[in-house]
């Protein structure tokens, strides 16, 4: 009731200060005996004495004339960060005016923060305000607005007022690039055509990226023509923050998650390991002081010794996830160790059924129209008119580390091919299951050609590799023809 009334009367007369609405609001209240002695004032407020005490005071008087116009590009590239210089071109007659002032308004035309100092009228036809850097605009800023104001009030700063604005656009470049990208092959038997699959490894973290935008690269290394795009997904890899990560034993497992595992533990540690879902988490070891010692997971909580109920999954659903291990001043125990898998690092774009208009494809961060150059990657492929379908997910894929190429675009190595060699019998088997089999070879010491067999297919694979868990496959690399 106090601030609606604060509210109310602010309104009315915007130009007074915070003591004294509160001296208005003490001084007119509805004084009952009841109250007397049990209260400062010993009455109830009254939204009617307020207004009426704050008639007295003179209604402020802003200049009649508006600054004609206010622009603003933003040059910082980094998301939510502004830097720039802010240039207010001033009413065509100063006459009323002492000085002009930029707030930030929300997107329903309301006055929030005022951008700096006021800027003297000098006579000058446009005044500029420089943005340093260091400005984050608070939440719901979509605009900025210039007012004009005098000893006797200002204009107010809300869209409604015919003030000029300018949209609050933000700025914002890639912060990096996908980790790699790879062609799946060609299934397209006819020259000059292609259709197959791009898998793309996306970024560590995708917070500054919105799509992956698809060009064909022609022979000269130049970029062709748009594909398509891939949507960024909000992925992000694993990042632990606060004062016991260093304390946390941190490492990678053979089938790609992150172990994590911190034995007999400290009073008062604290880390989070934030995310991007889906994924899991399976806890194998866990040991803690019961209830005051925890480990928070989609909103789970985990405490004490849960020996006989390991190891234990939990399903982390799309999105943003936090992992939050917390422990107080007092007992400690012999700690925790989990595996964390995630899902959606990497994103197939599907070439359909197209004329070859290059030696390749580039794929480029973009955030809005915004591209960085620099973190682009490069994969070639390879016109198979052989009729076979070459190697693609989940039967094998033949992947190339990207390497930075003249231009500064990271490229991957174009000379393999990869073909499948059948080792016996077809047998047909399950799609998953067993430890993916993995070969590397390097090339000119520098770029490297990847097998790797992340499933068993259904189908064209020997009850011999089955048992043994590998592959029979044969592949050329400039001339050099080798089985594995």
């Amino acid at each position: 009731h106090v601030s609606g009334l604060a509210a109310l009367v602010w309104m009315y007369r915007p130009q007074l200060s915070m003591m004294q609405v509160k001296k208005i609001i003490l001084g007119s209240v509805k004084k009952l005996p009841s109250l007397e002695g049990k209260t400062i004032t010993g009455g109830l407020i009254n939204a009617k004495n307020a207004l009426e005490a704050a008639w007295a005071f003179a209604p402020p008087q802003p200049p009649s004339h508006a600054p004609q116009a206010i622009t603003f590009a933003d040059t910082n590239p980094r998301l939510g960060m502004y830097s720039g210089v802010v240039t207010i071109t001033a009413a065509a007659n100063e006459a009323d005016i002492d000085y002009y002032r930029v707030y930030f308004v929300s997107g329903a035309g309301f006055q929030l923060e005022a951008l700096g100092d006021p800027i003297p009228a000098t006579g000058e036809a446009e005044l500029t305000v420089t943005i340093n850097g260091t400005v984050a605009p608070p939440q719901y800023a979509r605009s900025l607005v210039a007012v004009s104001g005098r000893s006797l009030g200002e204009m107010p700063a809300q869209l409604s007022a015919g003030v000029p604005r300018v949209e609050l656009e933000d700025y914002v470049l890639p912060e990096s690039g996908p980790k790699s990208a790879s062609w799946g092959g060609d299934s397209d038997p006819r020259s000059g055509f292609v259709s197959g699959s791009i898998f793309v490894d996306r970024a560590a973290s995708e917070v500054s990226i919105t799509a992956y935008n698809v060009y064909w690269r022609t022979a000269n290394g130049t970029r062709g023509p748009q594909v398509g795009s891939i949507p960024a997904v909000g992925f992000h890899e694993p990042v632990c923050s606060g004062p016991a990560c260093e304390l946390i034993q941190t490492s990678r497992t053979s089938d790609g998650g992150y172990h994590y595992e911190r034995g007999d533990y400290d009073d008062n540690e604290q880390a989070t390991i934030s995310a991007s879902g889906p994924g899991r988490v399976d806890l194998t070891r866990f040991d803690t002081e019961y209830y005051y010692d925890s480990f928070e997971v989609a909103g789970r909580t985990f405490t004490g010794n849960l020996s006989e109920e390991l190891p234990l999954t939990i399903e982390l659903p799309e999105g943003p996830q936090t992992i939050q291990w917390t422990s107080d001043e007092s007992e400690t125990a012999t700690g925790w160790s989990f595996v964390l898998h995630q899902a959606g690092g990497t994103a197939e774009f599907k070439v359909q059924a197209t004329r070859v208009l290059g030696s390749g494809f580039e794929v480029v961060p973009t955030y809005g129209a915004n591209e960085l150059q620099s973190g682009a990657v490069v994969v070639d492929i390879v016109d198979d008119t052989s009729g076979a379908l070459a190697s693609s997910r989940p039967g094998g894929e033949r992947r190339m580390d990207a390497s930075a190429d003249a231009q500064g675009v990271r490229r991957g190595d174009s000379e393999a091919h990869l073909s499948e060699r059948i080792a016996g019998p077809s047998k047909a088997l399950p799609a998953e299951g067993g430890e993916p089999w993995l070969r590397q070879h390097t090339l000119n010491g520098r770029d490297r050609v990847q097998l790797l067999w992340s499933e068993r297919p259904t189908e064209q694979l020997s009850a011999l590799a089955a048992l043994h868990g590998l592959v029979r496959t044969s592949f050329t690399i400039s001339g050099l023809d080798q089985t594995g």
